[in-house]
């Protein structure tokens, strides 16, 4: 095969997904996006495993002490997250299995939940440039577009009561946490780190 031949977009996303369970989540991100480049319609997992690489870049930044390089990982993950959440929304109006309705509908609600983890962090690192640049991030921010259908009530407080349990059952869920990072407690314990730095003691 010439070195001009096109890369083959699945081995770009399997690269990107060995990479992404190696911990190597700047080369996994590059990969994922390139595969997702690659094909006309993504699939709603390559957005969403692409989010999960994206804020790991971010949270890398983060726990090095270089919150302001993590705004444009975290940028790109709330895009990625967003593209999954709506491909997931299209697949749940169209899908006539009640039990494939059911795991779709955990999907969305996991993308919903990520996407907050993003939003609060890129609010956090907008907050510590403000006050250490006077630089106002604010505008570069995108607000996000309500989604046109919700599963129903029933349908989410399901899936939240049986999150842990649709991780162990579907395989792209394994895949998306396959850094072995906890979201929640990295979550608990940058904000923290966060708010150290925004309100130092003296």
């Amino acid at each position: 095969m010439s070195d001009s031949s096109p890369a083959d977009p699945k081995q770009l996303y399997r690269d990107g997904m060995f990479h992404l369970r190696a911990q190597e989540f700047s080369k996994a991100v590059s990969l994922i996006q390139a595969a997702i480049e690659a094909v006309p319609q993504p699939a709603p997992d390559m957005w969403r495993n692409l989010g999960w690489a994206s804020y790991l870049v971010a949270e890398d930044f983060l726990h090095g002490r270089k919150p302001d390089y993590a705004f444009e990982p975290l940028m790109l993950a709330k895009k990625a997250y967003e593209e999954a959440e709506h491909g997931f929304l299209k697949m749940y109006e169209s899908e006539q299995d009640e039990d494939r309705k059911k795991m779709i509908g955990r999907r969305v609600t996991d993308c919903r939940r990520r996407l907050i983890h993003v939003e609060g962090f890129m609010e956090y690192v907008g907050r510590r440039r403000k006050l250490v640049t006077g630089e106002n991030l604010e505008k570069v921010e995108t607000p996000r577009q309500p989604a046109a259908k919700i599963p129903p009530p029933q349908e989410r407080q399901e899936a939240q009561a049986s999150e842990e349990t649709s991780k162990a059952e579907s395989g792209t869920a394994e895949e998306h946490d396959a850094s072995g990072r906890n979201l929640s407690e990295h979550v608990q314990q940058i904000v923290g780190r966060l708010s150290g730095w925004l309100h130092p003691k003296s």
